[in-house]
């Protein structure tokens, strides 16, 4: 007894000791849902980490570090105590791509069209891989695999060790959206207007589902529906498994970000610079927030029922999920386009002046 005792305490040490994972959207399903997040009040900002350019990356947090894209070509390794520049990793273009990142080992597009690997641990590139169009989809890795789109109209799945092609698909239309994954099946919209489901092991098509206006909104799917918007100003669930249209809502603009999905709740916002809660099932309107601004970047949701929104009305609002109500706004004085990210008590985020901002 004292021996499996002693050797389970050990294991829970190492694992302790390894840095965490993080990708777009929390998940590869892209739920959107940070269980180990919440900023209940506003204290006011820890620090400023200044880029050169704009930030449409949204920040990945590991247990050390911020890892983020800008609009000068880096991607930058942050410490997460200080602030302080801990690396960074320079390509040929734009890099609007949110990084998936595990162990220190970091994966991403850039605009100048290759997929890029980067050890920051040992600070050395592992692998790129070209894909002749620019990059500004951001991967999702499961079991070894990365997938990732770009402008010339694929969907790339790359070994994620090595940056091998296992297969691709052709949209015919710019991919900018992540995919998601659910049981044996992937999904990934377009500019095509096509929601796709995909055959995770071979690429080939399960179904697909036609809105009929260009999507850069990315699906996310939670216990076998699957949901998206478009510029087509709907917001549309599916079966997840069949494709079969569950229902589907109008706002009064286009919908360029992606859906939280927790619960019974699909939660998400438009351009018409409202966030809405529909019923995962049934589509039925469970409550509205109104903002002053359009809302392009996707909202996140933390432990405590707790979604953190940003709208191009300058603040950040957090709102309970249990009644729409506001919990606090807070007064970002910029622009806030990419998705943010929660990590214990504080809410990161980056800005198109081109800083790196952490709340607390």
């Amino acid at each position: 007894m004292q021996k499996i005792y002693t050797a389970t305490v050990l294991l829970t040490v190492l694992l302790s000791g390894l840095v965490q994972a993080g990708q777009f959207r929390a998940d590869d399903s892209n739920t959107g849902y940070f269980p180990e997040g919440k900023l209940k009040q506003v204290k006011g900002v820890a620090y400023t980490y200044k880029t050169k350019k704009g930030i449409y990356s949204g920040p990945v947090v590991d247990g050390k570090y911020i890892y983020v894209g800008s609009q000068d070509g880096y991607l930058h390794v942050i410490s997460k105590k200080t602030g302080t520049e801990f690396s960074k990793f320079r390509t040929k273009g734009n890099v609007s791509s949110t990084p998936h990142v595990e162990d220190g080992k970091a994966i991403f597009g850039s605009w100048d069209g290759f997929v890029y690997a980067v050890d920051f641990v040992n600070k050395k590139p592992m692998w790129r891989f070209k894909t002749g169009g620019l990059v500004s989809s951001s991967p999702t890795v499961h079991e070894n695999i990365a997938y990732i789109g770009n402008d010339a109209g694929y969907l790339f799945a790359l070994n994620a060790q090595t940056g091998t092609e296992v297969w691709r698909f052709n949209t015919g239309h710019p991919v900018q959206s992540s995919a998601a994954v659910w049981k044996d099946w992937l999904y990934v919209s377009s500019k095509s207007g096509k929601l796709y489901c995909l055959d995770l092991g071979s690429g080939q098509v399960v179904w697909e589902y036609d809105t009929q206006a260009p999507i850069t909104s990315s699906p996310a799917v939670f216990k076998g529906v699957v949901s998206v918007g478009s510029d087509s100003r709907f917001q549309y669930a599916l079966n997840a498994k069949t494709g079969k249209e569950l229902w589907k809502f109008r706002t009064s603009s286009s919908i360029q970000s992606s859906a939280v999905m927790k619960g019974n709740q699909t939660i998400f916002s438009s351009n018409d610079g409202y966030v809405y809660s529909l019923d995962r099932r049934t589509g039925v309107k469970n409550w509205e927030y109104k903002t002053l601004g359009k809302i392009p970047s996707s909202p996140v949701l933390g432990k405590g029922g707790i979604l953190y929104v940003a709208s191009l009305d300058g603040f950040i609002h957090a709102v309970d999920i249990d009644n729409g109500e506001r919990v606090w706004k807070y007064d970002a004085q910029d622009k806030i386009v990419a998705p943010m990210s929660l990590s214990g008590g504080r809410l990161y985020y980056g800005t198109t002046r081109g800083d790196v901002k952490v709340l607390r």
